[in-house]
């Protein structure tokens, strides 16, 4: 995920809130527990492994402008959102399906994307903030590897 941006960005702690199926035995990834930053590119994600049950949560530091994380969906219904902790102002959230070009490097091919998420109490869309929700029954969204990207608003993915 290449990014461009015409502001000055911060870098910004934040908590994505995950639903990736029964989270009776959830579990929390923790950005700082990886000896790298996740990146702004496909060859740069921060692989999210070595949790027991199912992912409910990623924790970590945007810096400077975006980061990208490679997750394992089932194919079952999945949602993201930036609504309870962040210390990002305004974010989206970017779900891509990981492919390979013809010389076998990453790529991050778009699958879904929102900058603000629903509010019923809010009809003009305001939010500061984002959330993905994908019903298991989203065409197209199969069992494999994808990345999930959160970035400051109106640094979007270009290429």
């Amino acid at each position: 995920m290449n990014v461009h941006t015409s502001i000055p960005l911060t870098a910004g702690a934040f908590a994505l809130m995950l639903t990736l199926g029964d989270a009776t035995h959830a579990a929390t990834f923790y950005e700082s527990s990886r000896s790298q930053e996740a990146g702004r590119t496909p060859n740069r994600a921060l692989v999210v492994d070595g949790v027991i049950g199912p992912l409910t949560e990623i924790i970590g530091t945007v810096g400077p402008a975006a980061d990208l994380y490679e997750i394992q969906l089932t194919g079952e219904a999945f949602s993201a959102s930036t609504r309870w902790k962040t210390a990002l102002e305004d974010t989206q959230l970017f779900l891509f399906k990981k492919e390979f070009d013809a010389s076998g490097n990453p790529i991050a091919i778009g699958f879904y994307a929102n900058d603000n998420y629903y509010d019923p109490n809010d009809p003009q869309r305001r939010s500061r903030q984002s959330d993905i929700r994908l019903p298991g029954a989203t065409p197209g969204l199969t069992p494999g590897l994808y990345y999930l990207g959160i970035t400051a608003y109106n640094v979007d993915p270009i290429g």
